[in-house]
């Protein structure tokens, strides 16, 4: 199975193969997702924990954790 790595650019987020191989751009990281397979080892970019709020809609408390809605 190969290991995709979810990168972000400047035209939008896109996946890499281990063979360097660039699939997208994507609009979001969620989309990019999508196209990878169910198995797949997936490598994700770092975001701060305000940016991880913006991008996936969750509500990050003080402690680091998700908090349920």
């Amino acid at each position: 199975m190969k290991n995709y790595e979810i990168v972000e650019r400047s035209s939008g987020y896109w996946i890499v193969d281990g063979d360097g191989y660039a699939q997208g751009p994507y609009d979001t990281i969620k989309d990019a997702d999508e196209d990878i397979p169910t198995l797949a080892q997936v490598q994700y970019p770092l975001f701060d924990v305000q940016e991880i709020e913006k991008q996936q809609e969750l509500e990050v408390g003080p402690d680091g954790m998700v908090k349920e809605s």
